[in-house]
C-alpha cells in the first residue's frame, strides 16, 4: 500500500526581478533598435524567449513561446531558480503558438508535421529523466494555435545549479527513431533549477528473516538455449512468445514443457542438459542447446482467448495443466475456459477437461490470469484447505480497473465431475490500490500524475508493470513464494497504442514467507493489503533495462534444488560463434543455497 506521506512540494522564491537596459551606442543605430526591440518584447511576453537562429528553421516549422509552468507555478526569467529535492518527481508544462505554415500533426502523408521536445545542452540529454516530451496522440496544431505540452520529469539525483533547456524537433513518436536528425525549430525554452540535498532518508534495511526465502539464496548455475521444432503450429516463433515451463520425469531423464508460436502454440518438450555454461559478458557462444524430445500438437485456445499462460504437469496422475486469457476482454464473468488439462500419453496432447472462471470468485478476475503453479502440500493443509493448485500471478493488463497493481494468487480445486474451480483468494491488489515497489519512474501524462512517486525508494505498481510467472519453494531449510516481475523504470507514457515508447525496465522479484500469505488466505488479513518480504532487483545474465527481458516461465525442481527460469528477448545477433538470432528464448539455472 502506499504511504500517506507525500513529499512538501519546496516554496519558489518571490522576488521582484529587475533588469537594467544599457544599450552602447556605437553610431549604428539600425542594430540598437533592433536589440531594443528584442529586449521589449521578451519583457512582454514575461517568458524566456531567446530565439534560436538555426539553419534548421523554415517558414513551414515556426512556434513562439508563450508560458511556462513548474508544478502549477508560473515561470518567468523574472523568477529565481525553481528548487527541487534530488530525485524529485514535478510536473512541467510549456504553452506554445504554432507561428508557421504546416499544421502539427502525426500525419506527415497529410501535409503534417511533428512537434516534440527535445533536450539540449547537450542534445538529448536525459538530465531530468528523459529526452523528448510528446505531445501525446491527439495533437492537431494548425497555424496560429497554441498547444500545451505537459509531463512529469525527474530532479537529478546530484545535488548543483542545472540549467533545463528544450527546443521544438519536426518529429513525433510515430516518425520512429529519426530525432537524431529531425529539423529543430522555434522558440528555446529554459528553466534554471536548483537542485538541493533531500533531507529525509530511505528506512533502513530489515535483516533477512531465518528460513525465509529471498533473492540472496540464488546463485546462477549457467544457461542453455532452445531448439528449432520442426512442424510447429502455424511456425515455430520462440522471439515474443511468454511460454511457461514445467518439468516432467522420463525413463529417469529430466525435461522440460514448453510453448512455442505467437497467435496459435504448441507444445514440445526438451531434454535439460546435464552441463549448462554460464553467460559471461554476454558472452554466449559455449551456451549448449537442448535436445527436442517431443512435439505435442497445439495447445488449444479458445476462440475468445488470444494466449496460454503458464503450465504446471503433475507427475503424480500424469495431467498437464494450462490456462487461457484475453487481455482486452472485458466481459465478467469470461465466457471462456481458463484452465485446461490434458494427457501427454504416446507424445500426443490429448485434452480432457475445461474449466470456467467461477463466477462468484472476484470482479478482479484478470488478477489470477498469468497461468497456474502448485501449492505445497504443508502449506495446503495447513491454509487452503486442501488445495494444491492456484492460479495468478498479477500485474496490468487491458481493462486494468479488473487485473491486480501487484502480485496475485488464488488456490483452486478444478472439480472433474462438475467442471467448477473451488476458488479461494489469498493475494491482490485491485485498482486503484497498488503494491509496493522504488520510485524510480514518473508518469508522463498528467492523468495518471498523482500516482507518481513520493521518493526515490517509495512509488507504487505502475501500469507498465507485469509479473510473468510465480511459484512456491519448499525446502527443510528454507520457504516461501516468489514473483518473477518486470517493471518499468524512468518515463511512462502511453504512446500510441499503449507502448511505453523508449522506456526502460527493471526485473524483480517480489518475496511473500509463508506465514503472512497463510493469513492472507484464511482472513486474518485482507487479501489487498499484504507485505512482501522483501524485494529483490535481479540482475539476470546479458539483461538489459532496454532490451526489456522478461522472466516468462519458472518451475523448480526440490531434488536438486534448482530454479529454472524462462527468458525472452536475450540472444542477439552478431556475436562470434553465435547463430544468426534475435530475440530467442534462454533458460537461466539458478541453485537455492543451502543453508
Amino acid at each position: 500500500m502506499r504511504s500517506s506521506s507525500h513529499l512538501h512540494l519546496v516554496e519558489h522564491y518571490n522576488s521582484i526581478y529587475s533588469m537594467e537596459k544599457q544599450i552602447i551606442c556605437t553610431g549604428k543605430k539600425i542594430f540598437a533598435a533592433v536589440l531594443l526591440a528584442v529586449v521589449v518584447v521578451c519583457l512582454l511576453i514575461q517568458v524566456s524567449c531567446i530565439k534560436e537562429i538555426s539553419l534548421f528553421s523554415t517558414p513551414e516549422m515556426d512556434a513562439r513561446l508563450i508560458a511556462i509552468t513548474v508544478d502549477g507555478n508560473a515561470y518567468t526569467p523574472a523568477d529565481p531558480p525553481v528548487r527541487l529535492a534530488t530525485g524529485q518527481v514535478f510536473f512541467f508544462s510549456v504553452t506554445m503558438q504554432n507561428t508557421g505554415t504546416a499544421t502539427w500533426g502525426r500525419h506527415r502523408d497529410q501535409g503534417e508535421r511533428g512537434a516534440s521536445f527535445m533536450s539540449r545542452n547537450p542534445d538529448l540529454n536525459t538530465d531530468f529523466g528523459v529526452f523528448f516530451i510528446s505531445p501525446g496522440q491527439s495533437q492537431r496544431t494548425a497555424t496560429g494555435e497554441t498547444f500545451v505540452y505537459h509531463t512529469s520529469l525527474h530532479a537529478p539525483s546530484e545535488p548543483g545549479e542545472y540549467t533545463m533547456t528544450w527546443l521544438l524537433a519536426d518529429w513525433i513518436i510515430p516518425y520512429g527513431h529519426t530525432y537524431t536528425t529531425s529539423p529543430l525549430f522555434g522558440d528555446t525554452v529554459t528553466v534554471k533549477v536548483t537542485v538541493v540535498p533531500r533531507t529525509e532518508q530511505p528506512p533502513p534495511t530489515l535483516p533477512r528473516k531465518p528460513g525465509v526465502l529471498d533473492g540472496f539464496d540464488f546463485e546462477y548455475t549457467g544457461s542453455f538455449t532452445l531448439p528449432p521444432v520442426p512442424d510447429a503450429v502455424p511456425w515455430d516463433d520462440k522471439k515474443f512468445f511468454k511460454s511457461g515451463i514445467t518439468m516432467r520425469t522420463v525413463d529417469g531423464e529430466k525435461r522440460l514443457l514448453l510453448g512455442t508460436g505467437v497467435y496459435a502454440q504448441s507444445l514440445y518438450e526438451v531434454a535439460i542438459p546435464p552441463a549448462p555454461v554460464k553467460i559471461i559478458n554476454g558472452d554466449y557462444s559455449d551456451v549448449p542447446v537442448a535436445q527436442l524430445r517431443t512435439l505435442f500438437g497445439p495447445l488449444t485456445i479458445h476462440p475468445d482467448a488470444n494466449s496460454n499462460g503458464t503450465m504446471w504437469y503433475d507427475e503424480d496422475t500424469g495431467l498437464f495443466y494450462w490456462t487461457n486469457a484475453h487481455s482486452y476482454y472485458f466481459t465478467y464473468p469470461p465466457t471462456f475456459p481458463v484452465l485446461r488439462a490434458a494427457r501427454l500419453d504416446g507424445g500426443v496432447l490429448t485434452e480432457v477437461r475445461q474449466w470456467l472462471f467461477p463466477a462468484s470468485a472476484s470482479t478482479h478476475y484478470k488478477s489470477f490470469w498469468g497461468g497456474i503453479t502448485t501449492i505445497p502440500e504443508s502449506f495446503a493443509e495447513k491454509y487452503t484447505g486442501g488445495r494444491r493448485m492456484a492460479l495468478g500471478f498479477g500485474g496490468a493488463i487491458s481493462i486494468i480497473q479488473t487485473a491486480s497493481n501487484g502480485p496475485s494468487l488464488a488456490a483452486i480445486a478444478p472439480d472433474f465431475d462438475s467442471g467448477e474451480i473451488n476458488f479461494q483468494n489469498i493475494i491482490y491488489y485491485p485498482f486503484p490500490e497498488g503494491c509496493i515497489r522504488d520510485g524510480n519512474y514518473f508518469y508522463a501524462a498528467s492523468q495518471t500524475s498523482y500516482l507518481n512517486p513520493v521518493s526515490p525508494w517509495e512509488g507504487t505498481w505502475t501500469n507498465s508493470d507485469w509479473v510473468g510467472s510465480g511459484l512456491f519453494i519448499d525446502l527443510p531449510d528454507k520457504k516461501g513464494y516468489v514473483a518473477f516481475a518486470s517493471q518499468a523504470t524512468g518515463r511512462i507514457g502511453y504512446d500510441y497504442g499503449g507502448h511505453n515508447w523508449d522506456g526502460t525496465y527493471q526485473n524483480v522479484l517480489y518475496f511473500y514467507d509463508f506465514e503472512t500469505l497463510g493469513q492472507a488466505a484464511t482472513g486474518m488479513i485482507p487479501n489487498n493489503d499484504v507485505t512482501p518480504s522483501s524485494i529483490f532487483l535481479m540482475a539476470y545474465p546479458t539483461d538489459s533495462t532496454i532490451k526489456n527481458q522478461i522472466a516468462a516461465g519458472s518451475c523448480f525442481d526440490p531434488e536438486t534444488r534448482l530454479l529454472y527460469i524462462y527468458m525472452i528477448r536475450v540472444l542477439h545477433p552478431n556475436q562470434p560463434g553465435a547463430p544468426d538470432i534475435q530475440g530467442e528464448p534462454v533458460v537461466h539455472i539458478y541453485s537455492v543455497k543451502n543453508d
